[in-house]
């Protein structure tokens, strides 16, 4: 038997050194530089696609319930800035929709349902928030009952219009009536990626376009 070779004692292997490390780190930090523009566009992208699917279901539901019941629907869209959302500019992001009780009260059938964030509905693309179009109804609720806190003000403005028992829309016939969603406070010029969703005021057919 070779007594050398049983107490023979395995040789560690090898570790990293510091520079070796060092190197690996700033070459990941690096790549990871190089891809997160491309990473977050991606995630806006996905997003943004995701709400504006989300808004065609919720728009089609509201015209469902304008046909089952037989009474008017009317859709709201909120404009607000939340701080604690680090939101500073009063921008279009929630929706809701309401119903005559049996009361006679306009009352909410849903949640106010909130655009997730980067996304909100842009005024400048949107003919349903355009304040120079006529045909829409306007008006203000109180922010704590609707939005809790968070928000600098008392009155939150929103405008609205209604699907009809027929399934049409009070918007008038002779314009074409849209609803654009973005990923970008206040954007104003045409973005690269949109979620456009159009309304026939005739039937109230919901289609989306997308870039």
């Amino acid at each position: 038997m070779n007594l050398s070779r049983s107490l023979r004692v395995p040789r560690p292997h090898r570790g990293w050194s510091l520079a070796e490390m060092l190197v690996v780190i700033t070459v990941v930090g690096f790549l990871l530089a190089m891809a997160a523009p491309n990473l977050f566009s991606l995630l806006r992208a996905s997003e943004l696609s995701s709400q504006g699917e989300v808004m065609r279901n919720w728009l089609a539901q509201a015209q469902q319930q304008a046909l089952a019941t037989g009474s008017d629907v009317e859709v709201r869209f909120y404009n607000f800035h939340d701080v604690s959302s680090a939101q500073i500019v009063d921008e279009f992001r929630a929706c809701q929709y309401f119903q005559y009780n049996d009361q006679g009260e306009l009352a909410p059938l849903v949640e106010i349902y909130r655009l997730n964030d980067p996304v909100m509905f842009s005024r400048p693309l949107s003919s349903l928030l355009d304040p120079a179009k006529p045909g829409l109804s306007t008006g203000t609720v109180d922010a704590v009952t609707y939005f809790g806190t968070g928000l600098e003000t008392d009155r939150v403005a929103y405008r609205s219009f209604r699907f009809r028992p027929d399934g049409s829309t009070d918007l008038p016939k002779n314009e074409q009536w849209y609803l654009t969603m973005v990923a970008d406070e206040g954007a104003s010029a045409t973005p690269r990626n949109f979620f456009c969703i159009q309304i026939d005021p005739y039937n109230g057919s919901v289609r989306e376009y997308r870039p």
